[in-house]
């Protein structure tokens, strides 16, 4: 075919290439991302996440806890000793309770008889990828953007660094991206075809049972489907989201003892007024980063634009806005800049927005005068822009967050080459790390009495067995657990990444 220049700005061949680009994002963003995904159980998160899809591969919803020889210390006072970072033990000291959502285990175990774990775990993460790139690429679709400006929403999210380093761990905030952008999708179309309120009503509820704080993202869809008045389809969505619901609502009543209560502690301690300013301040540097900057400015500024974008600026603000105000009270939001991933699924919201924006700025009355703003030409040049923006700043940043990750591996080969099954291995950070890969009794450290450490020391004095601990670089800086609370003649016998395990030999035992 003999192509001119004049048929490419006329849309002859513009309408197909962001369809081709599309898919050439998403095959370069999951083969940046599959060869590095975390499927293996590291710090608090992870290992919780994946503990609980054990568990439900297993057909459990409870792990005992393994105790040290035949101690027979006190969980009134000291119920935390035994616990793994994801768990919680709430009846004695014999059972034990996982803490994080069921939504992301549920996933993987449904896959996992057929994958096994660790194929499951991929399987997710990477459909996680695909469906949220191409799913913000529909919903711009649905907001009324061409095919470019579309393609430049979903390549804005597809490349920020927060979506790629959050995207590589079995965690739920690019799953709850994921989750919301479909579900907006849905609402688009509920009055089209009955299949789309089911859908609807099911993933929300698995939206929900992802994060329970992702019930604050049922404004936006609300919004639209005030829109769409066909009270059947509105029952249908009803009734499609009571399964989920009920395992919700069952699912807590069997292990916290209520329906409305979840697994978190104490999470209101940490919501403080004293936290919004740092917080929104932090967002809002974080999110001009980690998002192309001139978009974030521009659905900043959006209400400029009200008039001619109200209902479309409406839903994307109220997807926005809820839940950013929620985690600005939070203590650990503005603390580094990957606690983002807290707001990552409005992330689409700011794209979309701000592309909306742009693109009523180039079809002004004042830039038709700039051949650069019509057709294609200013989007497909702020694709390129924003795609470079999106390669810099993840390899600025994505790299330091994963650098840590390989030490939870290093750690894990050589304790199931070195250690004995029921050796007792004093920990924090690694606690989950070890419940979900070895058969080895743990003590916290950070919940460990005078009494208790005396106790331990004791009893492995009388079965003469060594004591080890798995520290990690930051445990060890400043105040030295081994020095304060576990003090004893420690010697270093191996350093594994930003791991450093210790052994109290048997003899050195007093």
């Amino acid at each position: 075919m003999n192509l001119k220049w004049k048929d490419v700005l006329s849309g002859k061949v513009t309408s197909i290439l962001p369809v081709v680009l599309l898919i050439a994002l998403l095959a370069v963003i999951v083969t940046y991302v599959a060869p590095k995904l975390q499927s293996f159980a590291g710090a608090a998160d992870t290992s919780g996440y994946l503990s609980n899809a054990k568990l439900l591969t297993e057909g459990e919803l409870t792990a005992r806890t393994r105790q040290i020889g035949e101690l027979e210390l006190s969980f009134a006072e000291n119920k935390q000793l035994f616990q793994p970072l994801g768990f919680q033990v709430q009846d004695g000291r014999e059972t034990m309770h996982p803490t994080y959502p069921f939504g992301l285990p549920l996933l993987i175990a449904m896959l996992s008889p057929l994958l096994g774990n660790v194929l499951a775990i991929e399987a997710v993460l990477l459909l996680v990828v695909a469906l949220s790139i191409f799913g913000v690429y529909l919903l711009s679709r649905d907001m009324s953007l061409s095919p470019w400006w579309s393609l430049l929403a979903a390549s804005i999210v597809g490349l920020s660094p927060m979506f790629l380093f959050m995207a590589m761990a079995p965690m739920t905030d690019a799953l709850s991206l994921c989750q919301i952008v479909w579900c907006l999708h849905f609402a688009r179309r509920v009055s089209l075809n009955r299949l789309y309120p089911v859908a609807l009503g099911l993933l929300f509820s698995l939206h929900v049972l992802a994060r329970p704080t992702n019930l604050l993202l049922v404004f936006p869809i609300l919004l639209i489907l005030y829109r769409q008045p066909k009270e059947r389809r509105l029952a249908l969505i009803a009734l499609s989201g009571v399964p989920g619901m009920i395992f919700l609502l069952a699912i807590n009543d069997a292990l916290y003892g209520s329906p409305f209560v979840l697994g978190y502690e104490n999470v209101g301690n940490l919501m403080k007024l004293e936290h919004f300013p740092m917080t929104v301040r932090h967002f809002l540097y974080w999110l001009c980063v980690l998002i192309f900057p001139l978009v974030a400015v521009c659905f900043g500024v959006s209400f400029f634009w009200w008039r001619k974008l109200g209902e479309s600026l409406a839903i994307l603000w109220v997807w926005a806005f809820p839940v950013s105000i929620f985690y600005s009270f939070y203590y650990h939001s503005h603390e580094a800049w990957w606690y983002l991933r807290f707001i990552l699924p409005v992330f689409p919201s700011v794209a979309i927005g701000g592309c909306l924006v742009l693109k009523e700025i180039s079809e002004s009355t004042a830039a038709r005068s700039w051949p650069l703003l019509r057709s294609f030409s200013l989007p497909a040049l702020l694709l390129l822009m924003a795609s470079l923006w999106g390669v810099f700043q993840t390899r600025e940043l994505v790299h330091v967050g994963n650098r840590n990750n390989d030490t939870y591996v290093l750690w894990t080969d050589w304790a199931k080459d070195n250690l004995d099954g029921d050796a007792p291995i004093v920990c924090m950070q690694f606690s989950g790390n070890i419940f979900y890969y070895l058969d080895n009794p743990i003590a916290r450290y950070d919940w460990m009495t005078d009494s208790d450490w005396s106790r331990i020391r004791s009893e492995f004095r009388r079965l003469q067995r060594p004591v080890y601990a798995a520290l990690f670089s930051f445990e060890i800086d400043g105040t030295n657990p081994l020095e304060t609370k576990v003090p004893g003649p420690w010697r270093e016998v191996a350093r594994l990444g930003q791991c450093t395990v210790f052994e109290l030999p048997a003899v050195s035992l007093p």
